[in-house]
C-alpha cells in the first residue's frame, strides 16, 4: 500500500546506494508502527538482502560510521550525523524449545520468510523508503487501526519459537493501549510454561523496557495485572501464589516505577526473618536479578513502612533514600505524610539529624569511653537524646551525657 514516511536524509541517501547494488532498503517494524499512531520515534530499524559486511561497505561510502553489534545475527549499528539505523539481513532462525536466542540463524533472499519470523503483526511491516509502500503481509496496518496485538501466522508457532514473546506480547498490548487478540491471548497463555527456559536477567530487561516506554496512561497498572492473571510471576520466580499490587503507577515518578513494582512483589514476605530469603530469589541471583541500587531502595522501602512514625523512627526515614520515600508516599501516604510532619518540625528547630552535625568529635568520643567499636552506638545515642530534647547540641551537655553512658556500657 502506498504509505509517505518522513525518514531523514541519510536514510534516503543509503537507499539510494543500496538500490544501486540492486537490491532494495526497507525501515522495518516499530517506526512505521509509531508512524501510522501518529508518533515521534528516533528507533529505525532497516533490512535488505544484502550481507551485513556489503552494507558496512555501502555506509562507508557515503561517510557514515558502523560497527558490528552482533555478528551472528548480522546486526550492524550506522551511524550518520545525528541519526542511528540498526541493520540486519533477511534472515531466517530456528530455537530450541522456548528459549529466546535462536540456536541457528540463516542469511536469505526473500521478504516473506524475514516477515515470518517476527512476532506480532504490528511489528512485521516494512516500508520501501524509494517508493513509498508499506509491504504487510499479516494484516498490521489494519490491527494498528484496530488496536489489536495479533501473533502472525499461528500463535503455536510464535510462542512455541521464543518464550519471551509472551512478554512482549502483554509489553506492546500495554504500551500501546491495545487489546490482546482473543486466540492470540488463549495460545499464549498455554506457554506459559516456557518462560522457565528464559534467563532471569533477560525477563528482567523485558519489565524494565516495558516500564520505559509506559506512555500510555494505566500501561504499567494494566501489565501489572496481565501477570497477576496468567500468574506469570509463578513461572517466573517459581513461588507459588505471587502477585504484584496494582497501585495507581502514573502517580509515581516513572524512574522508581519498576521499584514500585519489585516492592510490590516482596508482599510475599510477610515476615521480616525471611527478608533475606525473599530478596535472594525475587530481587537478587536467584530471582529477577536486579541492580544493587533497586535492591537497596526496595529493601529500605520495606524497613520504613514497617516503621511507626516517631521522632526517634525519623532518623531512620531521614537517612533512607528519596526512592524508598516516594514508594511510601504511594503505598501508604498517611505514614509518609506523619514522617514528613516530624522531618519539618527537626528542620525547624534545627536539630542536627547525622552524626556529624554533633558538637563533638569522634575522637573525644574516645577518650571518654575508650573503645573504638562503640563511637558509632554512643553517638547515636546522643543523637537520639538531642532529639527527645533531654540535652541540647551543646558540647558540654554532650560530654556529661557521654560520661553517664559510659557507666551503662
Amino acid at each position: 500500500m502506498y504509505y509517505e514516511i518522513d525518514v531523514p536524509q541519510e536514510l534516503y541517501e543509503l537507499a539510494k546506494m543500496v538500490e544501486l547494488e540492486g537490491s532494495t532498503l526497507y525501515v522495518v517494524g516499530g517506526y512505521i508502527r509509531d508512524t501510522i499512531l501518529g508518533k515521534k520515534s528516533k528507533d529505525i530499524d532497516i533490512c535488505a538482502n544484502i550481507e551485513f559486511e556489503k552494507m558496512m561497505h555501502i555506509a562507508k561510502q557515503l561517510g557514515y560510521r558502523s560497527q558490528v553489534v552482533n555478528e551472528k545475527l548480522g546486526t550492524v549499528l550506522i551511524t550518520a550525523n545525528n541519526w542511528q539505523f540498526e541493520y540486519t539481513p533477511f534472515r531466517k532462525e530456528n530455537y530450541k524449545k522456548g528459549e529466546h536466542s535462536p540456536s541457528h540463524v540463516s542469511f536469505v533472499k526473500d521478504i516473506k520468510v524475514d516477515a515470518s519470523r517476527r512476532d506480532l503483526t504490528v511489528n512485521a511491516l516494512y516500508y520501501d523508503i524509494l517508493k513509498h509502500n508499506i509491504i504487510d503481509f499479516y494484516g498490521g496496518v489494519k490491527d494498528i487501526q484496530k488496536g489489536v496485538v495479533r501473533a502472525i501466522e499461528t500463535p503455536q508457532k510464535v510462542f512455541s519459537s521464543d518464550g519471551l514473546r509472551i512478554l512482549r506480547l502483554i509489553r506492546f498490548a500495554c504500551v500501546l493501549g491495545f487489546k490482546i487478540d482473543s486466540k492470540t491471548q488463549k495460545v499464549a497463555r498455554q506457554y506459559l510454561y516456557f518462560l522457565k527456559d528464559i534467563s532471569k536477567s533477560r525477563i528482567n530487561k523485558e519489565f524494565e523496557q516495558l516500564i520505559d516506554n509506559a506512555t500510555v496512561s494505566n500501561s504499567i497498572d494494566r501489565a501489572i495485572e496481565y501477570c497477576n492473571k496468567w500468574h506469570i510471576w509463578d513461572y517466573v520466580l517459581g513461588i507459588k501464589n505471587i502477585k504484584a499490587t496494582i497501585f495507581c503507577y502514573d502517580d509515581i515518578v516513572k524512574e522508581n516505577a519498576y521499584d514500585l513494582v519489585l516492592y510490590s512483589l516482596m508482599n510475599v514476605a510477610k515476615d521480616m526473618t525471611a527478608l533475606d530469603y525473599y530478596i535472594d530469589n525475587i530481587l537478587g541471583k536467584n530471582g529477577l536479578q536486579v541492580s544493587n541500587e533497586k535492591i537497596k531502595n526496595v529493601t529500605e522501602a520495606i524497613h520504613i513502612a514497617k516503621l511507626e512514625p516517631n521522632i526517634i523512627s525519623a532518623l531512620k526515614y531521614l537517612n533512607a533514600g528519596n526512592v524508598a520515600k516516594e514508594i511510601l508516599r504511594v503505598t501508604n501516604d498517611k505514614k509518609y505524610n506523619a514522617f514528613e510532619k516530624i522531618v519539618y518540625q527537626i528542620k525547624k528547630e534545627n536539630l542536627p539529624t547525622t552524626k556529624a552535625e554533633l558538637d563533638i568529635t569522634p575522637q573525644e568520643i574516645l577518650d571518654i569511653i575508650q573503645d573504638k567499636s562503640k563511637i558509632s552506638f554512643v553517638q547515636t545515642l546522643v543523637l537520639q537524646n538531642i532529639l527527645l530534647k533531654n540535652i541540647n547540641n551543646k558540647h558540654d551537655e554532650i560530654l556529661q551525657a557521654i560520661m553517664n553512658i559510659k557507666e551503662r556500657l
